[in-house]
């Protein structure tokens, strides 16, 4: 995990594999770097391996960024990350599909602003 402060937007670029072994370490980073600035930027392009956890993880501190009133984007993604979140449909919802949710600047509802995420 890299981390960069613009003091505005925090961007982390998370490498390797984001798992239910990695799920503590990253949820705490992600939690660190949403509550010191007003956006959190993560590139996922170097995402070898993500699971279910991996998924959960972003989806969570996705929903904590819109509670907190603060903002998260994936600015890049791994083919890997694509397909997972491709086959859990919340492609359209996390930004990395062809369009995504009203909140999340888009056409479409998701899972987690309808609720049925949860």
């Amino acid at each position: 995990m890299c981390p960069k402060n613009t003091g505005e937007v925090t961007g982390l670029r998370i490498t390797g594999e984001l798992n239910i072994y990695r799920a503590g370490e990253l949820k705490q980073t992600l939690l660190e770097a949403l509550s010191g600035a007003r956006a959190v930027d993560i590139d996922l392009s170097q995402v070898d391996e993500i699971d279910s956890a991996g998924v959960q993880l972003i989806v969570a501190t996705r929903k904590q960024a819109y509670v907190s009133g603060k903002g998260l984007r994936i600015v890049d993604h791994s083919p890997a990350v694509a397909q997972a979140i491709e086959l859990l449909g919340l492609d359209t919802c996390l930004g990395i599909g062809p369009v995504a949710c009203a909140r999340c600047d888009s056409l479409e509802k998701c899972h987690v602003h309808t609720g049925a995420g949860q």
